[in-house]
This record gives C-alpha cells, structure tokens and sequence, in this order.
C-alpha cells in the first residue's frame, strides 16, 4: 500500500471514510506480464476511475466505469492496449457515489 508522508492528522479519519464506501485490492497476477486484474469491492453504486501513475508521478493511463453495482468487481488491465512500458506504477482507484469522492492507491509492476 503506498501512503504519503504528512501530520497524520487526518490520515485516518480519511481511511475510515474510504473503507465505508469501497476495499481496494492488490492486482494480480503481481508483478505482470501483459495482463493484470484489480479486484475492489463497493459498498454502493458507484462511478470509478483507475489512474496509473509511473514513477515519477506522470499519469500513465485511465480506465473509467460509470454506474458499478455494489459488490466484488474487477479492472481487467492489458498492458499493450494502455500503452504500458515495462516498470513500476502507482494505481489509485477513485469512486465517486452520492456520499462524495473516495480514493486509495497501490504499487503494481509491468513486465513485457
């Protein structure tokens, strides 16, 4: 799980608020060659977003559902079809409901 350094001060409140909405999983298979899943689950209807981020901190790609039903989901990644290199990226999933905007990140690696 990546987090960033701060006061804290907020940092679990805002962790708390995000586990009422959604449970981001860690892709897999993990590191990837080619094709990886990321598995989350909803707590409500929900519009999503997954932003990868390379290294230095650059927006990769973007992969957007609207209106996911509560429940288990899954992202399904291709690699060459995002225009992927080889390395590793942050994924930070971003979901959207009537309750606000929530979002949580990960580390996954791309392999050719």
């Amino acid at each position: 799980e990546v987090t960033v350094q701060g006061t804290g001060l907020n940092t679990g409140l805002e962790e708390l608020r995000n586990a009422e909405q959604f449970f981001l999983g860690q892709n897999f298979p993990n590191p990837y060659l080619g094709e990886t899943t990321v598995p989350f689950t909803l707590k409500t209807v929900s519009d999503v977003k997954l932003e990868l981020f390379d290294v230095s901190g650059k927006k990769a790609a973007v992969v957007q559902r609207g209106n996911m039903p509560a429940g288990e989901q899954r992202l399904w990644l291709d690699l060459a079809e995002l225009g992927l290199g080889n390395g590793n990226y942050v994924y930070q999933l971003n979901v959207s409901n009537s309750n606000g905007t929530f979002r949580r990140c990960k580390m996954m690696t791309a392999k050719k």
